[in-house]
Parts: structure tokens; sequence; C-alpha cells
């Protein structure tokens, strides 16, 4: 445990073993925190003040710091702006057995992400802006701590365009390691095309309710990955991580857009209609499924 828990290092008003700790710790610093009570919240182990026991110290449950802002040194034009917002997830889908564990309790995530584009014709700063959206997070409860979440999705408040990725391997554990966290096994875009002004966005109200051409891709990805430094128990201490297999296709359809609370939505009627004849039972004929044809 101390091997996995602690790397060789002294962090200045960090949980670290100074010169003179018994045992031939000294130096190490724990840095990564560690599943020790059940719940979904990792924390932190220290040696404690009596010889060899070890005491939890929990993680602190304050503000996060986070970024707000980022611009080169010495300008005055933000370059990226960054707003945030606390989220409860509900524990849905599979997945949630330990040692996986599915959190429901408040989170803060980025909400809005905004870019500088270059600035507009009276020389004000112009910005592409991209609303997040975070579904069915996972955690690793033995010390690898967030596996990220099972499905996000990006939208371009102005163009309407979204991108939803999808990560069906986040938790798959091999030997120690989860090499496939953080790894989209799908990704689905969607682009409206919309006229817009040269120097401007697209006036998304003007389409509300109507029926939008979409240029739409599909990147489906199988990742695989390559352990290497084994031990003299053959056990690997590291990997890298590769895409063994991709295919993407592109192709046209009709969709209708949305706008809700200044946040556009894409819907394709024919797709939700597709699916909702997939669950009426189908017919077998000679051993094949026949399914319900749509009338186009």
């Amino acid at each position: 445990m101390i091997e996995g828990v602690f790397d060789p290092g002294m962090v200045e008003g960090g949980y670290s073993y100074g010169e003179g700790v018994a045992g031939g710790l000294s130096g190490y610093t724990a840095t990564k925190p560690v599943e020790l009570d059940g719940d979904p919240t990792p924390e932190y182990i220290k040696r404690g003040s009596n010889g060899w026991d070890l005491m939890k110290v929990e993680l602190d449950s304050g503000l996060p710091e986070v970024i707000v802002e980022v611009r080169d040194e010495g300008s005055t034009v933000v370059k990226d702006k960054f707003a945030y917002h606390d989220q409860s997830f509900s524990r849905t889908g599979g997945g949630c057995n330990y040692p996986i564990a599915c959190p429901a309790r408040l989170t803060t995530i980025v909400d809005q992400h905004h870019t500088y584009v270059g600035h507009d014709k009276n020389g004000l700063p112009m910005y592409r802006r991209f609303k997040y959206e975070f579904m069915r997070p996972r955690v690793d409860l033995r010390g690898r701590g967030m596996l990220g979440f099972d499905r996000t999705r990006m939208v371009d408040l102005d163009t309407a365009a979204e991108t939803v990725s999808e990560f069906e391997l986040n938790t798959m554990q091999i030997g120690e390691f989860f090499p496939y966290a953080g790894i989209a096994t799908k990704v689905t875009t969607n682009v409206p095309v919309l006229e817009a002004p040269a120097d401007g966005a697209p006036n998304l109200a003007s389409y509300v309710g109507s029926s939008v051409k979409v240029r739409q891709t599909l990147v489906n990805q199988l990742p695989d990955v390559k352990l290497l430094n084994p031990d003299s128990g053959n056990n690997p201490k590291s990997y890298f991580t590769y895409v063994k297999v991709a295919t993407s296709s592109t192709h046209e359809m009709s969709m209708q857009l949305q706008v809700t609370g200044n946040i556009p939505s894409l819907s394709n009627p024919v797709r939700a209609r597709f699916w909702a004849m997939r669950r009426i039972p189908t017919p077998m004929t000679n051993g094949v499924t026949r399914r319900p044809q749509l009338s186009m």
C-alpha cells in the first residue's frame, strides 16, 4: 500500500514526511486519493504522530479553485472565459457497484466556455460561446478517483452546432489501470446549415420550430492499450493507449431547431419515430427478423 500511495518528494505544507521518519519513509508524500470508509469521497492518508499509525485526512470541502479568465501577458483582451455551476447527478445507468461508484453529490462543473476569435468591425472582441452538459459521472473507490462521465454534450450557442461524446469504456479496468478513462468511443456532431452575416452569427430565433438541414458526422473508435515495464511478477507499471480501429461517416438530414432558455437544441423527428417503431414486436419470417418499414 505504501508504494502505491506515496511517491518520493517533499511538498511544503502538504502531506509529506520529513527527515528522521522511521521505516525509510523519509521524503514521501501522499499523492493519490484513497477510499477508506466506503463513501464516494476519497481521502488522503498520512503518517500520524504515533509511530506507524496512519490517519485519514478529509479532502477540503471548501469552494474549488477554478480558472475564470485566460489572457496573454500584458494584453487587455481576454482569450478564454469560463463560467461554472453546481450540479447534483442522479444515480442512473449500470456500473454503480463497488469498486465503481456513481456519485450524486453536488459537484462544480464547467457551464460555459467563451473563446476569442478576433475583433468585429467596431474593434470589439468577438467570442465563440460553448455550453457544456455532463451525464452520469463514475468514480473508482480504490484510489483512481474520477473516471469521467458516461456522456457529454457541447453546444455552440451561436450556431446551434452540437457534439455528443459517449465514453463506454471509462470503467474498464486492466490490472491496476483504467486506460480508457476519458477516451470517447462514439462522437456525434450535428452542424446545422444556416444563413449568417459575414461578421456575425445566424439569427437562431428565425429558425425555431422549423426544419433545418443538418450535416451529421458520426465517429466510432475502438481504443486498445499496450502494457509496459512489467515487474518481477509480470505486473505492468505503465501503459499507453491508442485507437486501434476507427470509422467515420457524414451525411445530411433534416432536424428541428429549438431554443429553450437561450440554449439551442436539435431534434430529429424521423429518428425519434424510428426508435419508437423499434419497440414494436417484430415478426419472424424464416428465422429472419422483419422490422416495420417507415414510409418516407
